[in-house]
């Protein structure tokens, strides 16, 4: 170790968590000889190659007290998931293995521990990571969360980060900002800074945080969170310890955390995105199993990310003053405008994740609205050649063909309030709007009333129509049956899921929307009026 180089904090190596036990150690008969814990994980892997890439580190150090004695291996893998010991030796008590970088292969995308019980009865008591290297910055953040009447959540997280933090000598401070002004200062930490606010959504409520942070200095991070994510304190460990050795040249890095599904949490649903000139949007890991080696490996790759997710991303300080807030789009895309915008330079770690419920969980139509109305914005300020038209069109027919009609409605109420323009937008009060739109909500139903209201016997038998039964050809033509008089369509319910495409309502005059996670829904019965009514509204305004 140099003069100018010292030995830091990482992170803890965690052992378990319930419902995802091989994103941490995977464990085969550890409790006798011969078995193994193997660290080689999502949360416990080293994200090696992009250490050597962004920061200043010429070692590390990984630190375990065990009870028993043990072969330690320090293996890599690289990007064809070869595994490769580079360190082995017989340990037994607390000992120290140092690693330095330049002895690591040159492909290798991640490095971990895994040990193997040399006798019966070997326990882990603790694992540790150290980094040394030069620090050019000690990293100071401020976490804001926004919150609205979500009390359970906001005092959990808060309360859990606040010790943590302690704990571990974190250096970050937490704003949240509640838009329901239904928090007190007794609710949370005393640490905390609570800011009440009016329900100007997402958007609204984080640049209040983003000011309050702005104004009370000292910070060069900024971490934007949701309120109801369940985070591991590893995410924030492996955060700070990366920045404190980032290398001057990568100084304005933003970090964005992946988004893991709270009921499947092996799973991720996005690790950072791409939205493109043309007005494309592209996720980068959907659907990966974060439990498979192969997938955490895959996981690494460094992708064209331009946006992160709101979820949890950490951008430097430095782009937040008065004059560069999100836009007052209340929920949807803001996350995205406000990193194009900004042109973040935007990587993802493994380990720096949380835990989120779904979308389509919360989806109705005033999220249609704010979709569509600030898509379009979006592509106006930052697409070349996005075609507004054709996006319009492309979800109203999809609406109209699921008998959503309120969402039919939702999608042209964005189209119009967009073109009325960006000043319009600034100046509408968003709580107002929000609760206009709020109307076309569907009312959703238990699992009971569904059944008495809808017809079907029970949930699992809704009558699917095939689209190999019918000619693709008379679909199209009646516009998926969405043209088609009522008394032609079945009078069977069919039970539809949001994966269902538009030919599963072919000839269909009652759907059951139904989420089988959630286990409620709502109803919605053909009409060929309302199909009328929204495409002429289209129209009418396509040629204005």
């Amino acid at each position: 170790m140099n003069n100018n180089e010292h030995l830091s904090f990482y992170y803890n190596m965690p052992l378990s968590r319930d419902g995802c036990e091989e994103m941490y150690v995977r464990f085969h008969r550890f409790e006798t000889a011969g078995g193994t814990a193997d660290f080689g994980t999502y949360f416990n892997g080293i994200s090696i190659a992009k250490l050597l890439r962004y920061t200043d580190i010429s070692s590390l150090r990984i630190s375990f007290c065990v009870f028993g004695r043990v072969k330690a291996d320090i293996a890599v893998r690289s990007q064809d998931n070869t595994q490769t010991v580079i360190f082995s030796e017989e340990k037994s008590g607390s000992f120290d293995i140092d690693i330095r970088l330049c002895d690591i292969p040159e492909d290798s995308v991640y490095l971990y521990p895994v040990l193997t019980a040399l006798c019966d009865g070997v326990q882990i008591i603790s694992a540790s990571v150290y980094l040394c290297g030069i620090s050019h910055k000690e990293p100071s953040a401020a976490i804001v969360m926004c919150t609205f009447r979500r009390e359970e959540y906001v005092r959990r997280n808060a309360e859990y980060i606040t010790a943590e933090s302690e704990k571990y000598s974190l250096p970050i401070k937490i704003i949240i900002v509640d838009n329901g002004r239904t928090l007190s200062e007794a609710d949370i930490p005393d640490s905390v800074t609570l800011i009440p606010n009016d329900n100007t959504g997402g958007s609204g409520g984080f640049s209040e945080g983003m000011k309050a942070a702005s104004a009370m200095g000292g910070f060069d991070r900024l971490i934007i969170m949701d309120d109801d994510i369940t985070l591991d304190i590893i995410s924030i460990q492996k955060l700070i310890g990366f920045l404190r050795f980032i290398k001057p040249q990568y100084a304005d890095i933003s970090v964005s955390g992946s988004m893991l599904f709270s009921d499947m949490p092996c799973i991720q649903f996005e690790a950072g995105g791409c939205f493109d000139r043309h007005g494309v949007q592209k996720g980068y890991g959907h659907s990966f199993d974060l439990s498979l080696p192969d997938k955490v490996t895959e996981n690494e790759q460094e992708h064209n990310i331009n946006y992160g997710g709101w979820w949890f991303m950490c951008m430097p300080m430095r782009y937040v003053d008065e004059g560069n807030l999100p836009l007052p789009f209340f929920i949807k895309y803001d996350d995205v405008e406000y990193a194009l915008r900004c042109k973040l330079r935007i990587i993802t770690l493994n380990g720096v994740s949380v835990w989120h419920e779904r979308f389509d969980n919360k989806f109705n139509s005033s999220a249609v609205y704010y979709n569509m109305r600030n898509y379009l914005h979006l592509c106006s300020i930052h697409c070349d050649d996005a075609d507004v038209a054709k996006a319009v069109r492309i979800r109203l027919v999809e609406h109209l063909c699921r008998q959503q009609y309120n969402m039919a409605q939702a999608v042209l109420m964005g189209y119009e309030d967009y073109l009325k323009g960006i000043d319009y937008l600034k100046s509408i009060s968003p709580s107002e709007n929000h609760a206009k739109v709020s109307k076309l909500n569907y009312r959703f139903l238990s699992e009971q009333e569904i059944i008495r209201e809808s017809g079907v016997n029970e949930l699992s038998e809704g009558i699917k129509i095939s689209e190999n039964t019918v000619r693709r050809k008379s679909m199209r033509l009646s516009f998926y049956s969405a043209l088609l008089p009522s008394f032609l369509c079945r009078k069977n319910a069919i039970v539809s899921t949001t994966d269902d495409r538009k030919e599963m309502y072919y000839k269909v005059g009652t759907a059951v929307h139904y989420n089988f996670r959630t286990h409620n829904g709502y109803i919605t019965r053909h009409s060929m009026r309302a199909v009328m009514k929204y495409l002429l509204k289209y129209l009418t305004r396509r040629r204005k």
